[in-house]
């Protein structure tokens, strides 16, 4: 069913944005919420951007895509009326080796988001460093499993009490 959704919208990014927006010689695409980190996958080494980074609790896991590479399922000679598609490949791209997106591993909301980007002074910066600090090492302690986000101790992810963050935290 969503056999083919990060192909799609990266196809849908490539027709929206053009390719000169995504290629970018000094631009990032920043992935969030990226999962697995499948279409940073694709993003890099399907449509030629420079770099990706995938922003996510949970680690990377790309078994799937790189079987596909390695047997060649993006060949343009393959793929034929698809390989417009895959500008990075188009000499073939299954005798490279496929470039691994970066990845920050942690918890991110829109909030802490901006209360990080836009601290300005020291004791702002110090205190957003650690909530940011706080946030990767929650991200580090929880295991995504069959039955969703669990904590390193079993428990669901939603019961786990452990040190709340408040809004007047992030004030």
């Amino acid at each position: 069913r969503n056999q083919h959704k990060n192909s799609v919208f990266r196809i849908f990014l490539m027709q929206t944005y053009g390719m000169d927006y995504i290629n970018k010689n000094n631009g990032t695409i920043v992935d969030v919420a990226g999962g697995k980190g499948e279409l940073s996958f694709e993003l890099i080494n399907l449509s030629g951007a420079k770099e990706s980074v995938v922003v996510d609790p949970r680690p990377l896991n790309l078994g799937l895509v790189k079987t596909k590479w390695n047997k060649g399922l993006f060949e343009p000679k393959r793929t034929g009326v698809f390989s417009k598609w895959y500008p990075a490949c188009e000499d073939g791209c299954k005798e490279r080796d496929p470039r691994t997106p970066k990845h920050l591993r942690c918890f991110f909301d829109s909030q802490a988001f901006l209360k990080f980007v836009l601290a300005d002074e020291s004791e702002e910066i110090e205190h957003t460093n650690t909530h940011f600090e706080r946030e990767m090492m929650r991200a580090r302690n929880i295991v995504w499993t069959a039955k969703g986000l669990q904590h390193e101790d079993g428990a669901s992810y939603n019961d786990v009490d452990a040190d709340p963050v408040t809004e007047t935290d992030l004030i």
